[in-house]
């Protein structure tokens, strides 16, 4: 498996979003993707940011 932060495309609540810049690891032959824990993590924080923003919903803000 080789490592890379290649945008990620994935189905989330029935849409198909694309997150950058997530380190995870791919293998060349057969297309498997995995991740560290920590950057699943981010992976998920960053598909629901993805989500909210592609539905016009509200996002938190920061104080």
């Amino acid at each position: 498996m080789r490592k890379t932060n290649e945008a990620i495309r994935e189905d989330f609540k029935g849409e198909v979003l694309e997150v950058p810049g997530i380190d995870h690891y791919v293998c060349d032959v057969c297309g498997e993707t995995a991740f560290d824990a920590c950057d699943m993590k981010k992976l998920h924080e960053q598909l629901v940011r993805a989500y909210r923003s592609h539905k016009g919903f509200l996002t938190p803000g920061k104080s």
